[in-house]
């Protein structure tokens, strides 16, 4: 039902921009909707459905980009997209394109996020595709790029929650960063650096948590941060410290699992 009416106002918009084809505002709209559908498709199991509707935003995105230099929001809308593809490459196992994809939407967002310095979330979305591009190099077994590419994302959203404290999106990022750092210390070998960085992001993961007690998402993260330490500190033999926080870790994965019994990852 979503589709369909996504569908109807692709439509819409078309018939729209027939008559008023330099309304880039109207273009945006055609190009976000197309965008939806994508995420949709993704969403449900068609990637090649998606591929194809993401493209056709993307098209729309880049042409509006081309008429509007001056106009960030254009290259951002682009950036967004192309992470999207990505995302549907690497699901399929397709790490080389994913790869191209994100280094893509980097450059685009490294840009606009220079250029335009008051704009926050220019700097969270390129701290997210930093992150990301982390990850993948992290499954590839390319521990050193993965933990320069974290970095960057870290000093970003170091300096995002340095500015603005309340934005709690940055706050969870950075623990997902200081936990992804601690993992790749981990596969080094130097459980000592995996237990500093956890710890770190253990404090505003708690923080996350104490302010924000039903977010699922946050509860989620700190959970996995006891269990993350636990595991460092089980392999230098801190067996005291890694129970506790193995108990620490119990009764939020039960208040997730009485909150979502269907979702398989709290299990």
């Amino acid at each position: 039902e979503a589709r369909a009416a996504l569908t109807r106002a692709l439509e819409m918009y078309g018939d729209l921009l027939a008559d008023r084809p330099t309304d880039s505002d109207l273009a945006r709209r055609l190009a976000k909707t197309h965008f939806v559908i994508g995420e949709l498709d993704q969403e449900f199991g068609m990637p090649d459905d998606a591929l194809r509707s993401l493209t056709a935003a993307l098209d729309i995105q880049n042409q509006l980009a081309r008429s509007n230099p001056s106009n960030p929001n254009y290259d951002a809308d682009q950036a967004r997209t192309a992470t999207r593809i990505a995302t549907i490459h690497r699901a399929s196992g397709r790490h080389d394109e994913a790869l191209e994809w994100l280094d893509r939407a980097r450059r685009l967002q490294a840009e606009i996020a220079r250029t335009n310095p008051e704009r926050a979330d220019f700097e969270g979305d390129l701290a997210e595709t930093l992150k990301t591009i982390a990850a993948i190099q992290s499954d590839r077994d390319q521990l050193a790029a993965s933990l320069t590419t974290f970095d960057l994302a870290r000093e970003i959203l170091q300096n995002l929650v340095a500015d603005r404290p309340a934005e709690s999106q940055y706050l969870f990022d950075l623990v997902e960063v200081y936990r992804g750092i601690g993992g790749l210390h981990f596969k080094i070998g130097d459980h000592a650096a995996a237990i500093r960085s956890i710890q770190q992001g253990l404090v505003v993961a708690e923080k996350l948590v104490d302010e924000n007690p039903m977010v699922t998402d946050f509860m989620w993260s700190l959970a996995r941060c006891y269990s993350s330490l636990a595991r460092s500190q089980t392999e230098i033999h801190e067996f005291d410290e890694a129970i506790r926080n193995h108990r620490e870790a119990r009764p939020i994965l039960r208040k997730l699992i009485r909150l979502n019994p269907t979702v398989p990852d709290y299990l």
